[in-house]
């Protein structure tokens, strides 16, 4: 790769994504673009100056879409042409999902190359997938190569609880140096970026890269910089074995090869880039040690194989049984291998893409005080473990499993997908959503549910297999819609799956939850339920009119209960 200008050093002019903010140059040719009308009076300026520089360009129409968000495909294409990266001479991409024909896949590749886009962790690209402000900030940070460590802790904004731990450290670093801002309030994370503001962003970067002086030529790497991958023969304190060749130890990678990690570092893969026959840094680290199971009165875990300290640029696979790792930060993903049968523990331990637990049985995979993105369980019968402490911007459940958690940890949100027939939660969970109607859940004594959305056609009775013990535990219940979107089922008083009417009601709506009324005289007319009625035993005179009730209805002979165009689809219980 090969880079035209500089772009390494921080910019002194801000590039801002924002309506109050646009290029300084004059407008050119505003009959280029058809739809430029639609733009916002202050984007026009930066759409035109995006175009006459050849920044961005326009649909085979003569149309710019300003409105229209902006791709990855684009942005890559876009970083290519502010940068001047080159690109390279292939015809087949690195990313399953990027087709030879793509428009944008020489440029995709080049931003692969020079480090500032990379996938998904699965090989896929995503090229049409719109851009968030999130990952712009990381796209725009990586450019410049501004450093991150230590970063993300200080966000100024209200909304800093929903920006990813992956992107945090981007975005403070983002908004320090003023390349992105938020509204005043929130920075707006997962929003998506229109063209138009785009076009302002990309017309100041490249404002700002043409200010900043250029360096002496970067000299070429030596001959003995090179990118090694072997299996670990043996490491001490200051050297490690690698395919028969010794290699020093740069401090930078000191905390991880080192003799203390010698047992688990056996015979693993591992990835490195070396200079003058040292290595600078550890890439890629799969692990294939094994321990054993803890002697009988000893702790869990205690007979691990251990992994302390260090961090990975890159992925990590734990291919072994019984194995530890202990404060590691993995850059990259973290799997847990189906070559895991047995129990793996980990503790403060941080990653910076995804975890998928994809090995391990019932003894349990255990994080404790772990600062994870995102969780993937794909193990049938697997025994998850979270303890000390939680932060992860979400879990997915692939296959049937059981999630524990201590007392004190709330997860933010768990999906359960189609394919899980069951799952077992022992945890507090902000948010728990159950894609099939099929999917059993038990909850265990330690579970509390904030919100539970299940599946439009699904009952909350039957998906909850021991709910008439546990809907306390379950403060509200949603269903999606078709749109994929969810509703509350139920309005008024209530708990968690049940609504209580107390006075009439002339237009009832539809109910999604079980109803109980309770009172004297009460009227309760125009309305669909769907769930069960209880009038209760020391209410008088009620009357319903014009009901459907997709359940049962109970009642009792001293009710003085009217039924006045009522249709009930289950059983009508008479106490």
């Amino acid at each position: 790769m090969k880079v035209k200008k500089s772009y390494n050093k921080v910019l002194s002019t801000a590039v801002i994504l924002s309506m109050v903010l646009g290029p300084t140059s004059a407008l050119a040719d505003t009959s280029a673009f058809k739809d430029l009308n639609q733009a916002a009076s202050w984007a026009q300026g930066g759409i035109m100056e995006a175009k006459n520089r050849d920044l961005m360009k326009g649909d085979n129409n003569g149309n710019f879409r300003p409105k229209a968000l902006v791709t990855r495909q684009e942005v890559a294409s876009i970083l290519v042409n502010i940068l001047k990266l080159e690109e390279p001479n292939v015809q087949v991409s690195s990313y399953t999902d990027v087709p030879p024909n793509a428009w944008g896949m020489r440029a995709i590749e080049a931003v692969k190359n020079a480090g500032i886009m990379r996938g998904d962790g699965n090989g896929k690209f995503r090229p049409n997938a719109p851009v968030t402000r999130e990952e712009l900030a990381v796209v725009l940070v990586s450019a410049i190569k501004a450093d991150t460590i230590g970063k993300g802790g200080s966000l100024g904004v209200a909304d800093a609880g929903k920006i990813s731990s992956w992107a945090r450290p981007a975005v403070q670093v983002a908004m320090e140096k003023g390349l992105l801002r938020g509204d005043g309030k929130n920075f707006n994370p997962k929003q998506n970026a229109p063209r138009q503001e785009v076009a302002i962003m990309a017309v100041n970067l490249a404002n700002a890269l043409q200010q900043t002086p250029a360096p002496a030529p970067t000299p070429a790497p030596t001959p003995s910089a090179e990118t090694i991958e072997a299996k670990v023969e043996s490491v001490t304190d200051s050297a490690i074995t690698l395919s028969g060749k010794s290699y020093d130890l740069s401090s930078d990678v000191r905390d991880l090869l080192n003799d203390k990690n010698r047992e688990a570092l056996k015979n693993a893969t591992i990835k490195v880039e070396t200079k003058d026959k040292t290595i600078t840094k550890v890439t890629y680290l799969e692990l294939t040690a094994s321990g054993q199971s803890a002697r009988s009165g000893e702790k869990k875990f205690s007979d691990n194989v251990v992994l302390d300290g260090g961090t990975v640029n890159g992925d990590v696979k734990v291919k072994g049984d019984y194995v530890s790792l202990k404060n590691v930060r993995v850059k990259g993903d973290l799997e847990i291998t189906r070559d895991v049968s047995r129990g793996f523990y980990s503790y403060k331990v941080i990653v910076d893409g995804k975890t998928k637990v994809n090995g391990g049985n019932s003894e349990a995979v255990t994080f404790e005080s772990a600062e994870l993105g995102k969780v993937e369980i794909n193990k049938r019968d697997v025994r998850v473990e979270v303890t000390g402490s939680m932060k992860t911007d979400e879990i997915t459940v692939l296959d049937n499993a059981t999630l524990v958690a201590d007392s004190d940890i709330t997860l933010s949100r768990v999906t359960v997908k189609n394919d899980v027939s069951s799952i077992e939660v022992r945890a507090k969970i902000t948010t728990l959503e159950i894609e099939n109607r099929n999917t059993r859940l038990t909850l265990g004594d330690k579970a509390r549910i904030d919100k539970l959305i299940l599946a439009s056609s699904a009952n909350v009775g039957d998906v909850v297999k021991n709910y008439q013990d546990v809907k306390g535990r379950i403060d509200q219940v949603s269903y999606t819609s078709s749109s994929g979107s969810s509703r509350d089922r139920g309005s008024g008083s209530s708990s968690s799956s049940e609504v209580t009417y107390t006075k009439s009601e002339d237009s009832l709506g539809t109910i999604y939850k079980d109803v109980r009324i309770s009172g004297s005289n009460i009227t309760i007319k125009n309305g669909t339920i769907k769930g069960n009625v209880l009038i209760t035993s020391g209410s008088k005179d009620v009357t319903l009119r014009n009901v459907r009730i997709e359940g049962s209805l109970t009642m009792t002979a001293s009710n003085s209960t009217t039924l006045d165009y009522v249709t009930v689809t289950g059983q009508t219980i008479l106490q």
